[in-house]
């Protein structure tokens, strides 16, 4: 699957490639099935054309319009197949990056359609949003596929002006796709022979307390980039928090880091000092610190030499990966 982004399939080729992933898919009918084969054979030929371009005729492309219009047909049936061809692949791994981040899909200009959302505190701009969770090999960065999709429109007055945090918590929130993503793809692999270890990936947006919470009921691993500074669960006097921990640990390693100019600032080689340690993080203040502490490794890279003015580079992670040896930081 790995070379389909990047070499151009010829026909014969797309439209096996689009059986095994599309033919699968339960769509109320057989024909319906075969139009979405055909679509997805089409556009896997060339990813970023659209319909009316991929599509034989006027009359095809008309069909591929009714197709995502009929309202039997789910965005979730229509990548089950794909999705059970990705298990598939992940089968008989040894590890499996699950890479979650959302997507905002814009269509602003597109001024007729309906069914759109804000997607920013701008008035004007309309959309919807995306929230993936793709498979990648650890032992090859092999991409895998799809594990999980879930799609969604924002409505259209914020709630959250004037809202406690009582009141927030008893709200569906969009914060929750992180944990509810790995909670679904855990349940792909329930109960399947020869199924990789998982390890879940995310950006800051998921450095969330109830992430690491359903990460841990399901067994999952974590390397989830932080950005929270959280109270530790600690025995000694005073309040000791996480990032702030791992800044006074000792160093392990070094690595040197390309910077690029950007405006008002040259580019130069940043030096940085690696350190980790681990630690127990308490509940959030916002739920009343109840619940059980989690326990989890924090890696930071800290520029040791910015230039002078110049706020230094600094990154943190959390994870349940090894941080014994050098090379298990690095």
């Amino acid at each position: 699957m790995r070379s389909y982004g990047f070499i151009p399939m010829k026909a014969f080729q797309a439209t096996g490639w689009a059986v095994l992933e599309f033919g699968r898919a339960d769509l109320g009918h057989a024909a319906r099935t075969k139009r979405a084969v055909r679509v997805g054979a089409a556009l896997i030929q060339n990813p970023s054309s659209s319909i009316p371009r991929v599509a034989e005729n006027a009359h095809q492309a008309k069909g591929v319009y009714r197709l995502l219009s009929n309202p039997q047909v789910k965005h979730d049936d229509i990548l089950s197949g794909h999705i059970d061809r990705t298990v598939e692949r992940c089968l008989g791994r040894s590890a499996v990056l699950v890479i979650q981040d959302t997507t905002t899909l814009s269509y602003t200009e597109h001024r007729g359609t309906r069914g759109l959302g804000p997607v920013n505190d701008s008035a004007r701009a309309r959309g919807f949003l995306a929230h993936t969770a793709l498979a990648v090999s650890v032992d090859d960065h092999e991409v895998l596929g799809v594990l999980d999709q879930h799609v969604w429109v924002r409505p259209e007055h914020k709630v959250t002006q004037g809202e406690s945090c009582v009141a927030r918590k008893k709200r569906k929130r969009e914060s929750e796709h992180w944990a509810a993503g790995q909670e679904r793809v855990g349940k792909l692999f329930q109960g399947v022979e020869k199924r990789p270890r998982v390890i879940a990936t995310f950006d800051r947006e998921g450095d969330i307390f109830e992430a690491f919470e359903a990460l841990d009921r399901l067994g999952h691993s974590f390397i989830i980039r932080a950005t929270h500074n959280r109270l530790v669960d600690s025995e000694g006097e005073g309040s000791e928090y996480s990032l702030d921990s791992v800044a006074q640990a000792p160093v392990v390693a070094h690595r040197t880091v390309d910077v690029p100019a950007r405006p008002g600032r040259a580019a130069r080689v940043a030096q940085m000092d690696v350190r980790a340690t681990s630690l127990a993080i308490r509940p959030p203040r916002n739920r009343g610190r109840r619940g059980d502490s989690i326990r989890l490794n924090i890696v930071a890279a800290i520029e040791s030499q910015p230039p002078e003015g110049v706020e230094p580079l600094v990154w943190y992670l959390v994870t349940r990966e090894a941080i014994e040896t050098e090379a298990d930081v690095l």
